[in-house]
């Protein structure tokens, strides 16, 4: 085989079509991952939230420092504790006395501020049907006075959280579903156009499998490096909006990106696989006669 054929029947294998396919899956895959980011990243945002909810616990008059670190200590080593900071009663007198703008002892003559420690639970427990438990189980202890925590803010913040969920969940599926379309209806164009050379080789007297193979494994391979392209693409955007915004990062993690990677490639090869395999099927089992009116 001469150079220039060899060279040819390179050029052949990746054609302007091939790459406007490619470019065009990429960007319906954009979308597709940008709809999981936001899916995925609302679960991570309801995660901060909760875990940013605390309860505080007033401890007695009586409670000296080193039983409170001791308390602290103890109540730290609970599995629905993420974190806990004790407060002593200088330390509350003066955030008080900052927020409010005037030092309550002045007027008062004394602190009417207790220590307290400050909880923070795993997103797991933040609801007001586990905060009664730990409620309970924390009564035992002598030297806590008061378990303190916003009963309504608790509720609402789940409740919104959930009908957040919900809404970003089926704009995902309507997500799923355009992309789906939008790359089937692709795939049926490229299809539509080689339907004459698919009943070429019906003819000679190919089988199905090896008309099938080239035309999926191309569409494969276009779904592929699309899949690839999509996920660059988003990774510059990930970086631009962390540079802009630093407190995305919450949101917009190294873990979340590689899973929405991963959900783009599975995505553009199984799309695209599916697609490609049902619009061959289609002009195999075309008569002759049926590929004008197709």
């Amino acid at each position: 085989m001469s150079k220039d054929k060899r060279k040819k029947d390179h050029k052949s294998w990746v054609t302007w079509q091939d790459i406007a396919n490619t470019m065009s899956i990429m960007m319906v895959l954009i979308v597709l991952g940008v709809g999981s980011v936001f899916l995925f990243g609302a679960d991570t945002l309801s995660k901060y939230v909760k875990e940013h909810i605390s309860f505080s616990i007033l401890l007695s008059d009586k409670t000296t420092t080193t039983k409170a670190l001791q308390l602290q200590k103890k109540i730290s080593t609970y599995e629905f504790v993420k974190s806990s900071t004790y407060i002593s009663k200088d330390e509350a007198l003066k955030e008080q006395s900052k927020a409010m703008g005037a030092d309550p002892s002045e007027f008062l003559g004394y602190n009417p501020y207790r220590a307290s420690i400050e909880v923070n639970l795993h997103a797991d427990y933040a609801n007001t049907d586990s905060l009664r438990v730990i409620k309970k189980s924390l009564s035992a202890e002598t030297t806590i006075d008061e378990l303190v925590y916003q009963k309504d803010l608790i509720n609402q913040v789940n409740h919104h959280l959930h009908v957040i969920s919900l809404w970003l969940l089926g704009i995902a599926a309507l997500f799923s579903l355009i992309s789906f379309v939008l790359i089937n209806n692709m795939i049926r164009l490229s299809m539509y156009s080689k339907r004459f050379i698919i009943h070429t080789q019906k003819l000679v007297g190919a089988s199905w499998g090896f008309i099938r193979t080239p035309f999926i494994t191309r569409h494969v391979i276009s779904g592929l490096f699309a899949g690839v392209f999509a996920n660059a693409v988003l990774l510059l955007l990930g970086k631009w909006m962390i540079s802009v915004q630093p407190d995305l990062i919450v949101l917009i993690s190294k873990e979340l990106l590689a899973v929405v990677a991963l959900i783009m490639i599975g995505s553009g090869v199984l799309i695209t696989f599916l697609c490609a395999l049902l619009s061959i099927n289609r002009y195999l089992k075309m008569k002759s006669d049926s590929l004008y009116f197709a």
